[in-house]
């Protein structure tokens, strides 16, 4: 039963509200969106899977919101797992024998790769999202209590930490700089020791660079202040940028285009060098995540497809549905690999055939808490379906009796016979 808390006396709906939990979920995002602020840190526990998996020597490792930290065959058996105390929202890495990974529990954990076997952990003052990048023994990575940590891979003992004025999320070693950017609206570069070499500061919002794509002498983030800059690695000075309509997500590069999403709904191919469009395709929600490759480019979206276009031209090849929105990507050996709102880890081949799914400890998805507390005031639910049932018709009986048509949500929807909503 969900619980709200609007302020306006009995206006809130007193039935079981679970059969609404996708429209509830898809207007916490809209509020996101118009408030240009992020999500992630307010994911709640649940089975849903966001992180892209590793793929290391012949293991999927991958966490999820359930708590659990997974190692996973290739055929998708799980080999072992770890319980923690909090969420694993984002992808492992590794270094060879170790596999490192940050949890919402503060800590930065160091696991034997083939055992599971914890070495060491590392704790900091707030959630720990994204892992680290390696230079020799360092491991560098960040902390939502805004520092930027390097640590000794060998044992976890902290060398040195930089200080930033918001969230700091992915770090990224290229050429022996580090480079990190996120909460304060700043992208770093420092060297090996910890020291600033320079800093671009964007419009407004989130640097969205988990990690930045490089190219000869450029470094490419994208932003909440919906453009996509090309910088000089050794200025940080602006070669060029390029303006979506909101938010733009982390850029890719290959064969010298840069591909990303948005939260306008496309993903955009720009020319690497210039920043013009080479081409964009449109989804029905958040465009979160993109893989490009010689001949396929995987794309993410929270319309819970996985869309698979034409590198060359961003024609549309096939896409494959799930129950949730879809998470962050990885592919070997012409398989695509990804987590889902849903609960479930998948891998297809390229033909976007489903070879094997693993499901979560937790069936209940995960929840995501709203920017501000309580909910908008306003709702219109909308139903459309090609055959009335009278387990719809009482809902919508319900919603109206109580309330329900003008006191929950700012937001539209359709209401689909599979349960699943979608913005209009």
């Amino acid at each position: 039963m969900v619980q709200y808390d609007l302020g306006t006396g009995n206006l809130a709906p007193t039935f079981d509200t679970s059969e609404f939990s996708d429209v509830e979920l898809t207007a916490t995002l809209s509020q996101y969106k118009a408030s240009r602020s992020s999500y992630w840190e307010n994911i709640g526990v649940g089975g849903s899977f966001t992180a892209a998996p590793l793929i290391h020597r012949n293991t999927v490792y991958v966490g999820c919101h359930d708590k659990n930290f997974y190692a996973l065959t290739m055929d998708g058996k799980e080999k072992w797992r770890f319980g923690a105390n909090a969420n694993f929202s984002w992808q492992a890495s590794t270094d060879g024998d170790t596999i490192y990974v940050g949890c919402y529990d503060h800590n930065l954990y160091a696991f034997d790769a083939a055992t599971g076997t914890l070495k060491w952990k590392f704790a900091t003052n707030d959630i720990v999202i994204a892992a680290p990048s390696f230079h020799e023994d360092r491991a560098y990575f960040g902390s939502g209590d805004s520092n930027i940590y390097c640590v000794d891979c060998t044992n976890g003992k902290e060398l040195w930490r930089f200080h930033t004025n918001g969230v700091a999320f992915s770090v990224t070693v290229k050429d022996n700089c580090v480079y990190s950017g996120y909460g304060d609206g700043v992208f770093y570069c420092l060297d090996l020791d910890g020291h600033e070499v320079w800093r671009f500061k964007t419009s407004y919002g989130r640097v969205m660079a988990y990690p930045p794509a490089f190219m000869d002498d450029l470094v490419f983030i994208s932003s909440d202040d919906r453009n996509v800059y090309a910088l000089d690695k050794t200025t940080g000075t602006v070669r060029w940028k390029f303006s979506a309509l909101d938010t733009t997500y982390t850029p890719h590069y290959f064969d010298g285009r840069i591909f990303i999403g948005s939260r306008d709904f496309n993903f955009y191919c720009l020319d690497a060098k210039t920043g013009k469009q080479q081409w964009k395709f449109k989804t029905n929600h958040f465009s979160l995540d993109i893989l490009p490759g010689p001949d396929i480019t995987y794309g993410a979206s929270w319309d819970t497809n996985l869309y698979a276009l034409a590198t060359a031209t961003g024609t549309l090849l096939w896409k494959f549905q799930t129950d949730g929105f879809v998470g962050f990507l990885a592919k070997a050996d012409d398989k695509v690999f990804f987590g889902s709102w849903d609960g479930n880890v998948y891998c297809l081949d390229k033909d976007g055939h489903l070879l094997w799914k693993f499901r979560s400890t937790m069936s209940s998805p995960s929840t995501i808490a709203p920017p501000e507390t309580g909910f908008m005031k306003s709702v219109e639910v909308v139903v459309h379906q090609e055959e009335d049932t009278p387990e719809i018709d009482r809902y919508k009986e319900r919603f109206a009796e109580e309330g329900g048509g003008s006191t929950v949500y700012t937001f539209k929807t359709q209401y689909t016979r599979k349960g699943r909503y979608a913005t209009k």
